[in-house]
């Protein structure tokens, strides 16, 4: 595989968008899904420019927004910010399609159990690239491969989705949080401990 197509030059392209979001902390995490909702600020350096947008959660994503203000097209996604899909604790950047989806700790520990087991049981990212997949050639048996691969890679995503809801809904009961809480506060209650990766990792792929 060529260097552009690895999975840490990818990563670094979600860096190079000229949008950024501002005033994240405006968001709500919702307690059905552990999705980001609400209001953003975004600016584009060339030429300047702000947008105000409304960002989505998945409980409301497939609902009309036909009189929202769009996005700039450097996004790949309308969504600028997200949490962690692992540990539900540390605020990363979204919106494109080369963007992670895990922190730091988390990431590292996802790589390793893929490479491990030579299959993606944990995604880091939505991008097939950011995983080694690759189409070899167009010989059937090839395609029938890569086609397999896709497919595990998109069930675990959905795994890792209804994960991060469960484990953000976790973190919200702990601090006694009934409904949707201020992204800002949430992460104030997040414990400064960390947690045990390991055990977390262990009850992620124990769930069904």
């Amino acid at each position: 595989m060529s260097e552009t197509n690895s999975p840490a030059t990818a990563e670094n392209r979600a860096e190079g968008s000229s949008a950024q979001w501002l005033e994240p902390h405006e968001l709500l995490v919702c307690a059905t899904c552990g999705g980001l909702r609400g209001p953003l600020t975004l600016w584009r350096d060339d030429p300047p420019h702000r947008y105000q947008v409304l960002q989505h959660c998945p409980c409301t994503q497939d609902s009309s927004h036909a009189n929202e203000t769009a996005w700039p097209r450097s996004f790949d996604f309308p969504e600028a910010a997200c949490l962690c899909r692992a540990c539900g604790r540390v605020l990363l950047r979204s919106g494109l399609r080369w963007c992670v989806w895990l922190c730091g700790p988390c990431k590292d520990l996802a790589r390793a159990l893929n490479n491990r087991y030579g299959r993606v049981l944990v995604p880091i990212g939505r991008h097939s690239l950011m995983h080694n997949l690759v189409l070899q050639s167009p010989a059937p048996s090839a395609v029938d491969t890569f086609h397999a691969a896709l497919m595990r890679q998109v069930s675990a995503t959905d795994r890792l989705r209804a994960w991060q809801s469960r484990v953000v809904r976790e973190l919200l009961e702990r601090n006694g949080w009934k409904g949707n809480m201020p992204l800002q506060q949430y992460l104030d209650a997040v414990p400064d401990e960390a947690p045990d990766y390991d055990a977390l990792f262990s009850r992620m792929l124990a769930t069904p």
